[in-house]
């Protein structure tokens, strides 16, 4: 199994660079109108934190795709070698704990998702700050802006803090119905 993990990762990290350096071409051919459209708030985004989410979840996949059915297939093979019986029950909590982590992940994508639009959000006014500054405080406007801002952010924080406790029982609950 080392000697496909190991190219694998060793893969991974070149097509991220490779990925990373297609991205940045692609975004310098973008058209002005199409930039407009898109919001280049959302590119910023994309480019930064895009780029580790597809990383960690070709990581995600790597571990819980090719890892874990070969331990779960061999664990229920030694369990059935041992105990017939004591087979149906781990193949009980084995579904137990699919489901559980199904459904954890029903609730908590669509957050990450919402969170993703609230990074763009955060993003857009931390970029229009920096580029308005000299008309922000041209017209008095600092206060105004610190407020929308602090107000995006804290809406951004909740939805993370959110998904976060949501995400943090999966290892409870599993650890519960395995032992």
């Amino acid at each position: 199994i080392a000697s496909i993990a190991i190219p694998a990762a060793e893969n991974n990290a070149l097509r991220t660079v490779d990925y990373t350096y297609d991205s940045a071409k692609r975004l310098t051919g973008v058209r002005y109108s199409e930039l407009d459209g898109i919001g280049t708030p959302t590119l910023v985004t994309r480019m930064t934190s895009d780029i580790n989410q597809v990383q960690n979840g070709v990581n995600l996949t790597l571990r819980l795709l090719l890892r874990s059915p070969f331990i779960v297939i061999g664990a229920l093979i030694m369990a059935f070698s041992i105990s017939p019986k004591l087979t149906l029950l781990f193949i009980g909590v084995t579904i137990m704990v699919s489901l559980i982590i199904w459904a954890i992940m029903r609730v908590t994508v669509p957050i990450y998702h919402e969170a993703q639009n609230g990074l763009d959000r955060v993003t857009l006014l931390t970029r229009e700050n920096y580029v308005g500054a000299r008309v922000v405080r041209a017209f008095a406007r600092q206060a105004d802006e610190l407020a929308a801002f602090v107000e995006t952010n804290d809406h951004l924080k909740k939805l993370q803090f959110a998904a976060g406790r949501i995400s943090a029982l999966m290892n409870p609950l599993t650890y519960l119905v395995v032992n």
